[in-house]
């Protein structure tokens, strides 16, 4: 073994240097600890902030998946608005119209229907409570009228309203 190796000075600054670099690599871990949390902490914020932006959005009255379904929110504006039986009273009327009709093209039907409805008035009392009930769930009338659409093709897919092909 060289005596550069055994020599005293030699171990004493191979020693340094390695104390020196373990030393700077538990700075660097301390940086790098620090930044961790105050990203933590920026991150908590953000989430915050968008939970009461979200909050305040209105919900959706119907899902997304297909076929389209109301959301519960939907079931408790349709609830609300006396949808049920609405869509049971005017069903019988339109039975012929989607007799043999696949489902997509009863709720076609149920959609032209329930633009009409809105469009002349009538029932005014639907029509009434489907506005106040969008204004108390912060949503649009389009969604109600979405709702009015769903509930409309669940009765008429019912199998005294005639098969599907």
């Amino acid at each position: 073994m060289p005596d550069w190796i055994t020599d005293p000075r030699t171990i004493i600054a191979v020693v340094a240097a390695t104390v020196s670099a373990i030393g700077g690599i538990g700075y660097w871990v301390g940086q790098v600890n620090s930044d961790r949390k105050s990203f933590k902490e920026f991150m908590v914020e953000v989430r915050e902030k968008l939970d009461k932006i979200f909050w305040n959005l209105p919900g959706p009255l119907t899902g997304l998946g297909s076929p389209v379904k109301l959301t519960e929110l939907g079931e408790k504006a349709a609830k609300r608005i006396d949808a049920y039986a609405w869509a049971g009273r005017v069903a019988p009327e339109h039975a012929d119209r989607v007799k043999g009709k696949k489902e997509y093209q009863v709720y076609k039907v149920c959609q032209e229907y329930v633009e009409e409805v809105f469009r002349t008035g009538q029932p005014p009392e639907l029509v009434e409570k489907s506005i106040e009930t969008a204004y108390e769930h912060g949503t649009h009338v389009s969604q109600v009228m979405n709702l009015l659409a769903v509930v409309l093709r669940d009765e008429l897919l019912k199998p005294e309203y005639g098969p599907r092909p």
